[in-house]
């Protein structure tokens, strides 16, 4: 099942959401409250996913007060093993959140096909606490009509991926387009919107003031959360496509990263209403500390073009810095 079915299936049928006003708040008053899991309700799903996804789900242990042991998984895998698993729950249905989850990860819908790169990745870090105030939201969120009408158009689907102290995984997904629902594979329930809000916010507290994030530049288009000030870039790279389509990556040095990022804030002007692009796609990231990215897309002229808001704007390297550029660069720059 492609990406595509599962954006389809949660766009069919799901609801127009009542008001979803005050449910973060209302699950946040109750963030410290745990309930004891034994085990999953839905065996008859678990024996139909006879299938290699990566972890079980049935037996779950009984959640204890103690430190949780370190994952041993990264964004990437525990992203990729939740997404198999989406699908499979998608495709079969079937309950998989219980509560006394350890972690979580929260995972965008960036995909690599081909030598591309496009899509919207999430942050490269998981959290331990709020997780049980995240499977409290969903829980408590009044499931949605599956008769109302939703329109079509796409924003985002993420995945958040709970992971327990035997390393199973379970997803649930949710979409800021449509009907803006959010699903764990049996029940489609209103306000993804919302739980996204309280996932940003949880995410966002649990990063210490001096986190840095690994980040896997050209991998992506965009990051959740805000876009990057280019004033505050700490890495950057070029992404080119070669002759055959291949993507190349060609890494900047943080100096370089930021005298670039502190040029585009300083000397950027408002982007001309006529463009035109070379037909090599050449795109120079930006990303701050946290992970948090500014693409900006080479133009005919030399320019690069990026959007702060939603107001285009373009950034014409000096002959210093183009010449760093160039230097950086696996292939000719426009």
């Amino acid at each position: 099942m492609s990406s595509n079915d599962i954006h389809d299936l949660f766009t069919a049928n799901a609801p127009e959401e009542p008001s979803t006003q005050g449910w973060a708040d209302a699950v946040r008053g109750r963030r410290r409250r745990r309930r004891v899991v034994t085990g999953v309700a839905a065996g008859g799903l678990a024996v139909a996913l006879a299938v290699p996804l990566g972890a079980t789900l049935l037996n779950r242990p009984a959640q204890i007060a103690s430190p949780a042991k370190a994952s041993t998984l990264t964004a990437a895998e525990a992203c990729a093993d939740a997404r198999t698993q989406a699908e499979a729950f998608a495709a079969l249905g079937g309950e998989a959140l219980q509560e006394g989850a350890v972690r979580a990860w929260l995972c965008g819908d960036e995909q690599t096909e081909e030598g591309s790169a496009f899509g919207t990745a999430g942050p490269t870090y998981p959290i331990t606490q709020g997780v049980d105030e995240a499977i409290a939201w969903y829980l408590d969120a009044p499931e949605a009509d599956p008769m109302a009408a939703c329109t079509m158009e796409y924003i985002l689907t993420y995945t958040v991926a709970f992971e327990y102290e035997d390393g199973s995984i379970a997803p649930v997904q949710g979409q800021l387009h449509g009907c803006r629902t959010v699903t764990d594979g049996a029940t489609i329930r209103s306000g993804g919107d919302e739980f996204y809000a309280l996932l940003q916010d949880l995410w966002a507290e649990n990063r210490g003031e001096d986190f840095v994030a690994e980040v896997e530049p050209c991998t992506m288009t965009a990051t959740m959360g805000e876009v990057a000030d280019p004033a505050d870039a700490t890495s950057a790279a070029l992404c080119q496509a070669d002759a055959d389509g291949n993507r190349v990556a060609s890494r900047l040095t943080a100096e370089q990263a930021s005298a670039v990022g502190l040029s585009v804030s300083e000397t950027a002007t408002t982007a001309p209403d006529a463009i035109t692009y070379p037909d090599r796609v050449t795109t120079l990231q930006l990303f701050d500390a946290a992970g948090s990215l500014l693409s900006l897309d080479a133009l005919d002229d030399g320019s690069f073009l990026f959007y702060a808001g939603d107001a285009a704007r373009v950034w014409t390297p000096g002959a210093e810095l183009r010449a760093e550029l160039e230097e950086a660069a696996a292939l000719p720059l426009p």
